[in-house]
């Protein structure tokens, strides 16, 4: 009789980044046995963030890794393995469309043995925060272009000279 193959539990990580840029958020594995591949959907609030990579990790150099439509696909075509340990096995890009924080979720998570059998699986989700980031512009409060909304000063500030003029001479 076969013994029962324990879980192999994947688990999202969270992240954050600014609107525009491009944030890294790791999926993790906790195998006991030899894992020859998954795939998975990530479940995330398509107005806030979308995939925009997908990357290996030391766990898993060597295997293949694709993604389109929120679906990540990882696996060997030269029958490798994910050997039995804990840490991240692949590392998504995820883009910052919009302020605001995404529950991610893996579905429809399929791991397979090097067999191609399937494996049981727990999951757990992580979160991704989208921020407003910097605003360039004059914080200095005395100067007469000062922009109440700018985070980062740029040098613009200028002042009121003798005759009132902002940035006169």
């Amino acid at each position: 009789m076969d013994e029962p193959v324990e879980s192999v539990l994947m688990s999202v990580g969270s992240g954050s980044t600014d609107v525009g840029d491009t944030g890294n958020v790791d999926v993790s594995m906790e195998n006991s046995s030899d894992v020859g591949g998954f795939q998975f959907y990530l479940n995330i609030d398509p107005a806030i963030a979308s995939i925009e990579s997908a990357e290996t990790t030391d766990r898993t150099e060597g295997f293949n890794v694709s993604t389109a439509n929120g679906i990540v696909l990882l696996f060997s075509l030269t029958g490798d393995a994910i050997v039995p340990g804990t840490g991240p096995v692949v590392s998504l890009g995820l883009s910052g469309d919009e302020v605001g924080t995404a529950e991610l979720n893996l579905e429809n998570l399929v791991v397979s043995d090097p067999y191609g059998n399937a494996m049981p699986t727990e999951t757990s989700g992580g979160s991704f925060t989208v921020e407003d980031g910097d605003v360039e512009g004059c914080t200095d409060a005395g100067a007469c272009n000062y922009d109440p909304e700018a985070t980062l000063d740029n040098g613009s500030c200028e002042y009121y000279d003798e005759c009132g003029e902002c940035g006169g001479d």
